[in-house]
């Protein structure tokens, strides 16, 4: 079980199955989004996830062309 949250603490995560594989982006939206150079995204699998708490989402246009959402 990985088990997470925001810094606010209102907003928690967890995983009951296998972590997937790790990806690094370096796109100009990944890098805003974070304010760093870049962020980390982790695959796992949608039936073992879960998230409670207030959260909310909005979606762009990535530079593939293709829809980008971020929770």
């Amino acid at each position: 079980m990985r088990t997470g949250g925001c810094l606010c603490g209102r907003v928690r995560y967890h995983c009951g199955d296998e972590i997937g594989p790790v990806n690094y982006c370096h796109c100009p939206d990944c890098r805003r989004s974070t304010g760093s150079a870049f962020n980390v995204g982790v695959r796992v699998p949608a039936a073992a996830f879960a998230v409670t708490g207030p959260v909310s989402s909005f979606t762009k246009a990535g530079e593939s062309g293709d829809d980008v959402s971020r929770h």
